[in-house]
């Protein structure tokens, strides 16, 4: 992936394989490499369905409490 990038004041230029973003760089962070892979295996479990949707805030806790 080409990647180049130009700082000014709070927001940064970013290049990515000819596309340009504008990002602020409080949110730099996202667009690292190693942040851009987790998000590429979260959206590779959503398209095989492996995850689960809770309708309560309780049902959710509980499947990290068993």
């Amino acid at each position: 992936m080409g990647k180049s990038t130009e700082t000014r004041g709070t927001i940064k230029m970013i290049i990515i394989d000819g596309n340009i973003h504008a990002i602020s760089t409080k949110q730099e962070w996202f667009w690292t490499e190693e942040w851009q892979a987790g998000e590429r295996k979260v959206d590779e479990y959503i398209k095989l369905g492996e995850y689960e949707e809770f309708d309560m805030m309780e049902e959710f806790l509980r499947t990290l409490r068993d």
